[in-house]
């Protein structure tokens, strides 16, 4: 029993190197993109550390604030009455 192996149809081992080279290529891409020194990870990093920069700040301010927000009150209470009132 003979087979007829010249009218089958398939991948060829260069059609499947091609797509192995590419393959690569992409993903040598993408991990670039994503660990690179530009990448999102660092880009990520970057991103929390201006937040919690932000966020001192912030509380720095509101404790400014209420600082200013007392003192102004102690005036009012400590500010001696007219008795002309």
């Amino acid at each position: 029993m003979k087979i007829n192996l010249k009218g089958t149809k398939g991948i060829t081992l260069v059609a499947l190197v091609v797509t192995i080279i590419i393959l690569v290529i992409l993903a040598g891409v993408s991990i670039n993109l994503v660990i690179g020194n530009s990448g999102i990870i660092a880009k990520a990093q970057i991103a929390k550390k201006n937040a919690e920069n932000a966020a001192w700040l912030e509380k720095a301010q509101m404790i400014v604030t209420r600082s200013k927000n007392e003192q102004r009150k102690n005036r009012k209470i400590n500010r001696p009455r007219n008795s002309k009132c």
